[in-house]
């Protein structure tokens, strides 16, 4: 870079040379840096789907074979029967005794709660068809929620009675939140 004066100048003496310039280039960059920031969408809690499942079949006193042709072949026709479910992502596990169906959703669907709802309705009429040594067969959809709180309760002047009316009282309020799915007491 050439000066007026013809006089061959580098990046930082042209920097040097042009204060004026860069100060007002520096303060056009953080003004819109703080623009920016301000009027960014922030979510402290980012909602997002999580579409996946397991289905768990247990089957004990069955070797690996008779899972897989009693329990495991016919949940995954079971399965395929659902519009909902991404067939190319959605595969098996079979070990003796219980069978893994690993599930997950298309992308279309808009209410994943309640098609795993509907879907374990429909999953327990499905066990009667399936043999008598079949002792369970559990759908899990929730192992991906992301946020808990735990929350202590104590006190040295209070009876164990009393903490538990307490405990009681607060559950059933804190049920009244659309956003609380599951509450568990422990050390009572």
């Amino acid at each position: 870079m050439k000066s007026s004066y013809g006089i061959k100048m580098n990046p930082i003496e042209s920097v040097m040379h042009y204060k004026s310039i860069m100060l007002l280039l520096l303060v056009v960059i953080v003004a819109f840096g703080a623009y920016s920031l301000v009027v960014m969408p922030k979510n402290e809690f980012p909602v997002f789907t999580i579409r996946q499942g397991v289905v768990v079949g247990v089957y004990p006193g069955a070797n690996t074979r008779e899972v897989q042709e009693q329990l495991t072949k016919p949940l995954e026709k079971f399965l395929w029967g659902f519009k909902e479910i991404k067939k190319r992502k959605t595969y098996s596990e079979t070990k003796d005794g219980m069978c893994y169906v690993f599930v997950e959703l298309n992308d279309d669907v808009k209410n994943k709660d309640e098609f795993w709802s509907k879907f374990k309705i429909r999953l327990q009429q499905f066990k009667g068809n399936l043999p008598s040594g079949v002792l369970a067969l559990i759908a899990n959809d929730d192992f991906g929620d992301t946020s808990a709180m735990l929350i202590t309760l104590e006190s040295k002047d209070k009876t164990y009675r009393e903490l538990h009316n307490y405990m009681t009282n607060l559950e059933d309020r804190l049920r009244t939140i659309p956003e609380v799915a599951n509450l568990r007491v422990y050390g009572e």
